[in-house]
Protein backbone atom coordinates (compact mmCIF):
# COMPACT_ATOMS: atom_id res chain seq x y z
CA UNK A 1 0.00 0.00 0.00
CA UNK A 2 2.03 2.83 -1.04
CA UNK A 3 0.75 6.65 -1.60
CA UNK A 4 2.70 9.33 -4.16
CA UNK A 5 6.27 9.25 -2.70
CA UNK A 6 5.23 13.63 -1.89
CA UNK A 7 2.92 12.03 0.74
CA UNK A 8 5.02 9.18 2.29
CA UNK A 9 6.81 9.58 5.57
CA UNK A 10 10.22 7.87 5.90
CA UNK A 11 10.66 5.87 8.82
CA UNK A 12 14.17 5.48 9.97
CA UNK A 13 14.18 2.21 12.05
CA UNK A 14 17.08 1.90 15.04
CA UNK A 15 17.68 -1.50 15.86
CA UNK A 16 18.25 -2.42 19.75
CA UNK A 17 18.30 -4.71 22.47
CA UNK A 18 15.63 -6.94 22.58
CA UNK A 19 12.89 -4.98 25.04
CA UNK A 20 9.13 -5.31 25.89
CA UNK A 21 6.96 -3.27 23.03
CA UNK A 22 9.73 -4.49 20.05
CA UNK A 23 8.81 -1.21 18.47
CA UNK A 24 8.32 2.10 19.49
CA UNK A 25 8.12 5.36 17.97
CA UNK A 26 10.77 7.35 19.65
CA UNK A 27 10.35 10.83 17.37
CA UNK A 28 8.27 11.64 14.51
CA UNK A 29 7.63 15.28 12.88
CA UNK A 30 6.81 16.31 9.41
CA UNK A 31 9.46 15.00 7.68
CA UNK A 32 10.78 11.84 9.75
CA UNK A 33 9.54 8.76 12.05
CA UNK A 34 12.58 7.22 14.09
CA UNK A 35 11.37 4.09 15.46
CA UNK A 36 13.17 1.95 18.04
CA UNK A 37 12.97 -2.18 17.00
CA UNK A 38 14.18 -4.80 18.72
CA UNK A 39 17.38 -7.19 17.23
CA UNK A 40 15.66 -10.46 18.50
CA UNK A 41 15.27 -11.74 14.89
CA UNK A 42 13.02 -14.73 16.25
CA UNK A 43 10.77 -12.14 17.73
CA UNK A 44 10.61 -10.18 14.56
CA UNK A 45 9.47 -13.68 12.89
CA UNK A 46 7.29 -15.08 14.55
CA UNK A 47 5.67 -12.34 17.19
CA UNK A 48 2.39 -11.70 16.30
CA UNK A 49 2.03 -8.36 18.28
CA UNK A 50 5.39 -7.10 17.26
CA UNK A 51 4.34 -7.60 13.60
CA UNK A 52 0.82 -6.27 13.86
CA UNK A 53 2.67 -2.95 15.41
CA UNK A 54 5.40 -3.24 12.88
CA UNK A 55 3.25 -3.41 9.72
CA UNK A 56 0.62 -0.45 11.27
CA UNK A 57 3.47 1.87 11.36
CA UNK A 58 4.90 1.05 7.92
CA UNK A 59 1.36 1.08 6.14
CA UNK A 60 0.09 4.20 8.14
CA UNK A 61 3.86 5.99 6.85
CA UNK A 62 2.95 4.56 3.18
CA UNK A 63 -0.28 6.48 3.52
CA UNK A 64 1.18 9.62 4.98
CA UNK A 65 -0.38 9.39 8.31
CA UNK A 66 1.21 8.78 11.51
CA UNK A 67 -0.22 6.16 13.83
CA UNK A 68 -1.51 8.57 16.67
CA UNK A 69 -3.76 10.33 14.13
CA UNK A 70 -5.98 7.51 14.43
CA UNK A 71 -9.71 8.46 15.40
CA UNK A 72 -10.66 4.61 14.68
CA UNK A 73 -8.38 1.61 14.59
CA UNK A 74 -7.24 0.56 11.28
CA UNK A 75 -8.78 -2.84 10.81
CA UNK A 76 -7.10 -5.66 12.38
CA UNK A 77 -7.82 -8.25 9.90
CA UNK A 78 -5.77 -6.08 7.07
CA UNK A 79 -2.53 -6.41 9.19
CA UNK A 80 -3.25 -10.29 10.03
CA UNK A 81 -3.35 -10.42 6.87
CA UNK A 82 0.14 -9.16 6.30
CA UNK A 83 1.61 -10.87 8.68
CA UNK A 84 0.20 -14.25 7.30
CA UNK A 85 1.44 -13.25 4.06
CA UNK A 86 4.83 -13.18 5.53
CA UNK A 87 4.50 -15.63 8.05
CA UNK A 88 7.77 -18.29 8.30
CA UNK A 89 5.39 -21.12 9.36
CA UNK A 90 4.01 -22.06 6.11
CA UNK A 91 7.33 -21.68 4.62
CA UNK A 92 9.17 -23.96 7.25
CA UNK A 93 7.89 -27.21 7.18
CA UNK A 94 9.43 -30.52 5.97
CA UNK A 95 6.52 -32.01 4.40
CA UNK A 96 3.66 -28.63 4.59
CA UNK A 97 0.38 -28.89 4.63
CA UNK A 98 -2.00 -26.68 2.21
CA UNK A 99 -1.54 -23.05 3.47
CA UNK A 100 -5.60 -22.81 3.95
CA UNK A 101 -6.30 -26.23 5.66
CA UNK A 102 -9.62 -24.64 7.47
CA UNK A 103 -11.27 -22.55 4.32
CA UNK A 104 -10.11 -25.65 1.88
CA UNK A 105 -12.29 -27.79 4.03
CA UNK A 106 -15.10 -25.06 4.45
CA UNK A 107 -15.56 -24.14 1.22
CA UNK A 108 -15.43 -27.73 0.01
CA UNK A 109 -18.52 -28.27 2.42
CA UNK A 110 -20.40 -25.01 0.83
CA UNK A 111 -19.98 -23.35 4.70
CA UNK A 112 -17.94 -20.61 3.82
CA UNK A 113 -17.69 -17.65 6.14
CA UNK A 114 -19.98 -14.77 5.81
CA UNK A 115 -17.21 -11.82 4.91
CA UNK A 116 -19.29 -9.48 6.74
CA UNK A 117 -19.46 -11.09 9.97
CA UNK A 118 -16.44 -12.72 10.00
CA UNK A 119 -14.14 -9.45 9.40
CA UNK A 120 -15.80 -7.55 11.69
CA UNK A 121 -16.00 -9.87 14.65
CA UNK A 122 -12.68 -9.77 16.85
CA UNK A 123 -11.19 -13.03 17.76
CA UNK A 124 -9.73 -13.87 21.02
CA UNK A 125 -7.47 -16.72 21.56
CA UNK A 126 -8.21 -17.37 25.15
CA UNK A 127 -12.29 -17.30 24.32
CA UNK A 128 -11.91 -18.87 21.32
CA UNK A 129 -9.00 -21.05 21.06
CA UNK A 130 -5.84 -21.35 18.68
CA UNK A 131 -7.89 -23.08 16.17
CA UNK A 132 -10.16 -20.03 15.41
CA UNK A 133 -7.35 -17.65 15.68
CA UNK A 134 -5.78 -19.92 12.82
CA UNK A 135 -9.14 -19.78 10.93
CA UNK A 136 -9.60 -16.34 11.31
CA UNK A 137 -5.86 -16.01 10.11
CA UNK A 138 -6.48 -17.84 7.09
CA UNK A 139 -9.35 -15.55 5.89
CA UNK A 140 -7.31 -12.76 6.35
CA UNK A 141 -4.82 -13.42 3.63
CA UNK A 142 -7.77 -14.63 1.95
CA UNK A 143 -9.85 -11.35 2.10
CA UNK A 144 -6.25 -9.58 0.97
CA UNK A 145 -6.16 -12.35 -2.31
CA UNK A 146 -9.98 -11.53 -3.05
CA UNK A 147 -9.26 -7.63 -2.78
CA UNK A 148 -6.45 -8.20 -5.34
CA UNK A 149 -8.44 -9.64 -8.04
CA UNK A 150 -10.07 -6.01 -8.20
CA UNK A 151 -8.96 -4.04 -11.63
CA UNK A 152 -8.25 -1.66 -9.61
CA UNK A 153 -5.87 -2.82 -7.21
CA UNK A 154 -6.49 -3.32 -3.89
CA UNK A 155 -3.65 -0.78 -2.49
CA UNK A 156 -6.16 1.90 -3.67
CA UNK A 157 -9.30 0.71 -0.78
CA UNK A 158 -6.38 0.41 1.67
CA UNK A 159 -5.19 3.94 1.16
CA UNK A 160 -8.54 5.14 1.42
CA UNK A 161 -9.17 3.25 4.64
CA UNK A 162 -6.48 4.61 6.21
CA UNK A 163 -7.58 8.48 5.14
CA UNK A 164 -11.34 7.01 6.77
CA UNK A 165 -9.13 5.67 9.65
CA UNK A 166 -7.81 9.17 10.73
CA UNK A 167 -10.34 11.29 10.31
CA UNK A 168 -13.63 10.12 11.40
CA UNK A 169 -14.93 7.70 14.16
CA UNK A 170 -16.65 4.78 12.26
CA UNK A 171 -17.58 1.54 13.39
CA UNK A 172 -15.70 -1.44 11.58
CA UNK A 173 -18.93 -2.52 9.27
CA UNK A 174 -19.58 1.21 8.29
CA UNK A 175 -16.01 1.19 7.68
CA UNK A 176 -15.72 -2.34 5.53
CA UNK A 177 -19.11 -1.04 3.69
CA UNK A 178 -18.02 2.23 2.67
CA UNK A 179 -14.35 0.71 1.32
CA UNK A 180 -13.76 -2.94 0.66
CA UNK A 181 -17.60 -3.96 -0.61
CA UNK A 182 -18.18 -0.57 -1.84
CA UNK A 183 -15.28 -0.97 -4.12
CA UNK A 184 -16.32 -4.48 -4.88
CA UNK A 185 -19.87 -3.11 -5.84
CA UNK A 186 -18.85 -0.44 -7.96
CA UNK A 187 -16.75 -2.29 -10.08
CA UNK A 188 -19.30 -4.74 -10.91
CA UNK A 189 -21.73 -2.11 -11.36
CA UNK A 190 -24.33 -3.43 -8.60
CA UNK A 191 -27.24 -1.06 -7.88
CA UNK A 192 -29.60 -2.40 -6.13
CA UNK A 193 -28.74 -2.71 -1.89
CA UNK A 194 -29.88 -6.13 -1.32
CA UNK A 195 -28.19 -7.81 -4.07
CA UNK A 196 -24.99 -5.42 -3.11
CA UNK A 197 -24.65 -7.24 -0.23
CA UNK A 198 -25.31 -10.51 -1.56
CA UNK A 199 -23.56 -10.12 -4.40
CA UNK A 200 -20.23 -9.48 -2.20
CA UNK A 201 -21.34 -12.48 -0.74
CA UNK A 202 -21.01 -14.57 -3.59
CA UNK A 203 -17.88 -12.54 -4.93
CA UNK A 204 -16.05 -14.59 -2.02
CA UNK A 205 -17.52 -17.57 -2.40
CA UNK A 206 -16.87 -17.66 -6.51
CA UNK A 207 -13.13 -16.74 -5.45
CA UNK A 208 -12.95 -19.31 -2.66
CA UNK A 209 -14.01 -21.78 -5.37
CA UNK A 210 -11.61 -21.03 -7.73
CA UNK A 211 -8.67 -20.93 -5.02
CA UNK A 212 -9.24 -23.77 -3.19
CA UNK A 213 -11.53 -26.38 -5.01
CA UNK A 214 -9.73 -26.75 -8.24
CA UNK A 215 -6.49 -27.10 -6.33
CA UNK A 216 -7.68 -29.87 -4.58
CA UNK A 217 -5.87 -32.45 -7.08
CA UNK A 218 -3.31 -30.39 -8.68
CA UNK A 219 -1.39 -32.03 -11.57
CA UNK A 220 2.11 -33.57 -10.65
CA UNK A 221 4.58 -31.85 -10.15
CA UNK A 222 7.01 -32.76 -12.89
CA UNK A 223 4.30 -32.59 -15.62
CA UNK A 224 3.00 -28.85 -14.07
CA UNK A 225 7.07 -27.69 -14.80
CA UNK A 226 6.88 -29.18 -18.32
CA UNK A 227 3.52 -27.30 -19.11
CA UNK A 228 4.81 -23.91 -17.24
CA UNK A 229 7.87 -23.93 -18.79
CA UNK A 230 5.59 -24.72 -22.57
CA UNK A 231 3.34 -21.56 -21.46
CA UNK A 232 5.67 -18.77 -20.92
CA UNK A 233 7.12 -18.98 -24.58
CA UNK A 234 5.00 -17.21 -27.08
CA UNK A 235 5.37 -16.03 -30.89
CA UNK A 236 4.37 -12.73 -32.19
CA UNK A 237 4.52 -11.10 -35.20
CA UNK A 238 7.24 -7.63 -35.27
CA UNK A 239 5.46 -4.09 -36.46
CA UNK A 240 7.64 -2.73 -39.11
CA UNK A 241 6.91 -1.27 -42.38
CA UNK A 242 9.53 -4.13 -43.62
CA UNK A 243 8.48 -7.76 -44.30
CA UNK A 244 6.86 -8.62 -40.80
CA UNK A 245 8.56 -11.41 -38.91
CA UNK A 246 7.27 -14.16 -37.11
CA UNK A 247 9.67 -14.70 -33.72
CA UNK A 248 9.64 -16.69 -30.65
CA UNK A 249 9.86 -14.77 -27.14
CA UNK A 250 9.75 -15.64 -23.11
CA UNK A 251 7.49 -14.25 -20.72
CA UNK A 252 10.30 -12.34 -19.16
CA UNK A 253 10.92 -10.35 -22.69
CA UNK A 254 6.85 -9.47 -23.03
CA UNK A 255 7.08 -6.06 -21.48
CA UNK A 256 10.41 -4.70 -23.52
CA UNK A 257 8.83 -6.00 -26.69
CA UNK A 258 4.95 -5.05 -26.30
CA UNK A 259 5.32 -1.34 -28.51
CA UNK A 260 7.20 -3.41 -31.33
CA UNK A 261 4.50 -6.31 -31.25
CA UNK A 262 1.84 -5.77 -34.08
CA UNK A 263 -0.22 -8.28 -32.52
CA UNK A 264 0.75 -7.00 -28.86
CA UNK A 265 -2.68 -6.88 -27.25
CA UNK A 266 -4.46 -10.36 -28.36
CA UNK A 267 -1.13 -12.31 -27.51
CA UNK A 268 -1.06 -10.80 -24.01
CA UNK A 269 -4.43 -12.09 -23.97
CA UNK A 270 -3.97 -15.11 -25.37
CA UNK A 271 -0.71 -15.82 -22.72
CA UNK A 272 -2.97 -14.54 -19.58
CA UNK A 273 -5.78 -17.27 -20.55
CA UNK A 274 -2.83 -20.19 -21.03
CA UNK A 275 -1.59 -19.03 -17.78
CA UNK A 276 -4.72 -18.84 -15.98
CA UNK A 277 -5.74 -22.27 -17.42
CA UNK A 278 -2.43 -23.78 -15.97
CA UNK A 279 -3.31 -21.97 -12.53
CA UNK A 280 -6.46 -23.95 -12.23
CA UNK A 281 -3.99 -27.11 -12.51
CA UNK A 282 -1.52 -26.09 -9.62
CA UNK A 283 -1.61 -26.30 -6.42
CA UNK A 284 -2.23 -23.13 -3.90
CA UNK A 285 1.32 -21.79 -3.41
CA UNK A 286 2.05 -21.95 -7.17
CA UNK A 287 -1.45 -20.82 -8.48
CA UNK A 288 -0.36 -17.43 -6.26
CA UNK A 289 2.38 -16.77 -8.15
CA UNK A 290 0.92 -17.35 -11.39
CA UNK A 291 -1.90 -15.14 -10.51
CA UNK A 292 0.94 -12.31 -10.10
CA UNK A 293 2.14 -12.93 -13.79
CA UNK A 294 -1.20 -13.18 -15.14
CA UNK A 295 -1.91 -9.17 -13.00
CA UNK A 296 1.70 -8.00 -14.36
CA UNK A 297 0.55 -8.82 -18.07
CA UNK A 298 -2.91 -6.95 -17.32
CA UNK A 299 -1.00 -3.82 -16.27
CA UNK A 300 1.22 -4.03 -19.51
CA UNK A 301 -1.73 -4.17 -21.90
CA UNK A 302 -3.53 -0.95 -19.74
CA UNK A 303 -0.09 0.92 -19.14
CA UNK A 304 0.80 2.26 -15.98
CA UNK A 305 3.60 3.77 -14.24
CA UNK A 306 6.23 0.92 -14.18
CA UNK A 307 8.48 0.81 -17.04
CA UNK A 308 8.72 -1.96 -18.81
CA UNK A 309 12.20 -2.99 -17.66
CA UNK A 310 10.67 -2.79 -14.04
CA UNK A 311 7.96 -5.17 -15.23
CA UNK A 312 10.19 -7.19 -16.80
CA UNK A 313 12.29 -7.44 -13.62
CA UNK A 314 9.15 -8.65 -11.70
CA UNK A 315 8.25 -11.36 -14.48
CA UNK A 316 12.00 -12.75 -13.71
CA UNK A 317 11.84 -12.52 -9.72
CA UNK A 318 8.29 -14.31 -9.79
CA UNK A 319 9.12 -17.27 -12.21
CA UNK A 320 12.25 -17.83 -10.30
CA UNK A 321 10.32 -18.15 -7.30
CA UNK A 322 7.85 -20.22 -9.41
CA UNK A 323 10.65 -22.51 -10.30
CA UNK A 324 11.97 -22.48 -7.02
CA UNK A 325 8.58 -24.20 -5.84
CA UNK A 326 9.05 -26.80 -8.46
CA UNK A 327 12.26 -27.95 -6.94
CA UNK A 328 10.67 -27.71 -3.36
CA UNK A 329 7.27 -29.81 -4.13
CA UNK A 330 9.58 -32.35 -6.38
CA UNK A 331 11.68 -33.14 -3.38
CA UNK A 332 8.44 -33.73 -1.44
CA UNK A 333 6.55 -35.76 -3.79
CA UNK A 334 10.71 -37.55 -4.01
CA UNK A 335 10.05 -38.10 -0.15
CA UNK A 336 6.86 -38.89 -0.17
CA UNK A 337 7.40 -41.85 -2.15
CA UNK A 338 10.29 -42.75 -0.40
CA UNK A 339 8.00 -43.38 2.92
CA UNK A 340 5.56 -45.26 0.97
CA UNK A 341 8.18 -47.57 -0.26
CA UNK A 342 10.37 -48.02 2.87
CA UNK A 343 7.37 -47.59 5.18
CA UNK A 344 9.10 -46.26 7.87
CA UNK A 345 8.57 -46.47 11.19
CA UNK A 346 7.64 -43.38 13.41
CA UNK A 347 11.10 -43.52 14.83
CA UNK A 348 12.80 -43.47 11.62
CA UNK A 349 10.49 -40.69 10.32
CA UNK A 350 11.73 -38.66 13.52
CA UNK A 351 14.97 -39.20 12.68
CA UNK A 352 15.26 -38.69 9.03
CA UNK A 353 13.45 -35.36 10.00
CA UNK A 354 16.33 -34.32 12.72
CA UNK A 355 18.55 -35.43 9.57
CA UNK A 356 17.67 -32.79 6.86
CA UNK A 357 16.78 -30.13 9.99
CA UNK A 358 21.11 -30.90 11.16
CA UNK A 359 21.30 -30.55 6.74
CA UNK A 360 20.99 -26.87 7.03
CA UNK A 361 22.93 -24.28 8.78
CA UNK A 362 20.93 -23.27 12.04
CA UNK A 363 19.94 -19.46 12.12
CA UNK A 364 19.85 -19.02 15.70
CA UNK A 365 21.11 -20.48 19.45
CA UNK A 366 17.67 -21.41 20.20
CA UNK A 367 17.59 -23.75 16.85
CA UNK A 368 21.15 -25.66 18.35
CA UNK A 369 19.22 -25.93 21.73
CA UNK A 370 15.92 -27.75 20.22
CA UNK A 371 17.76 -29.97 17.69
CA UNK A 372 20.03 -31.29 20.90
CA UNK A 373 17.03 -31.99 22.65
CA UNK A 374 15.17 -33.80 19.74
CA UNK A 375 18.51 -35.80 19.90
CA UNK A 376 18.31 -36.70 22.80
CA UNK A 377 14.66 -37.91 22.29
CA UNK A 378 15.92 -40.00 19.78
CA UNK A 379 18.01 -41.53 21.57
CA UNK A 380 15.99 -42.27 24.58
CA UNK A 381 13.23 -43.39 22.10
CA UNK A 382 15.59 -46.25 20.66
CA UNK A 383 16.64 -47.41 23.59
Amino acid sequence: MRHSKDTQIPIQFVVINDFPEGIKIVHQNSTLIIAELSANELRLQYDPELNRKLILTVLMARSGIYPNELKTPFPDWIILGIFGKINPRHKNHLLPATRFPGLTALTAAGELPNPEKTLTTPIIEARDGTAAIRLYEEYCVFALDCLEQLPLKGEKVFIEIAQICRSFKISELELLNKTVFSEIIKQHKINDAHNSAEYVKEFFKSHAEKRFLTSLNPLPITELEKRFNEKIVFQFETNSYSKPEIRNAILEQLPILFKSMKNGKPTVVNLNNRLVKLANQSNAEIKVKIAELIKINHEIIIGGQASPRTHSAKINIITSEIRNLFSFYKKIEIKLTEIETKMLTPADLFRHEIEEINGFSPLFPEVEKILDKYEKEIKHFYN
